[in-house]
């Protein structure tokens, strides 16, 4: 392994003044080093912070929740619906033809919202 070299503040000034206009390769030719060491450099120059792999997992739950919540108020809804029709007499084969779903998925629906109910409540 090749010892650890510093850099200058003069390299710091050229790589600042060579980033716009020229490639991290073209920059690391001129100033004897590696591609990605110019790069490293330039971030740590200007302050870059990678987001560790926490930040990155909450970032993606978050996306993903923001996507699904639509769906799930939909459901909500949708079980609320079927609870009623319950209540009205309806059976689970006959809600499921309005809704277009099978009756084990109308029976799911409504089991699902009594969990989400239920544990709404504990909180």
């Amino acid at each position: 392994m090749a010892p650890q070299r510093l850099w200058t503040e003069t390299q710091d000034e050229l790589l600042a003044a060579m980033w716009p206009d020229n490639s991290a390769s073209v920059i690391a030719a001129r100033l004897g080093t590696t591609r990605n060491a110019v790069i490293g450099r330039y971030h740590r120059l200007i302050g870059s912070r990678f987001p560790s792999d926490a930040e990155r997992q909450g970032r993606a739950t978050r996306a993903i929740i923001q996507r699904h919540q639509g769906t799930i108020a939909r459901r909500l809804a949708q079980a609320e619906e079927i609870a009623m029709w319950r209540a009205a007499g309806y059976q689970y084969w006959r809600i499921g033809q309005i809704l277009g779903v099978s009756e084990s998925a109308a029976w799911r629906r409504e089991q699902r919202a009594r969990l989400h109910e239920h544990s709404d409540s504990r909180r």
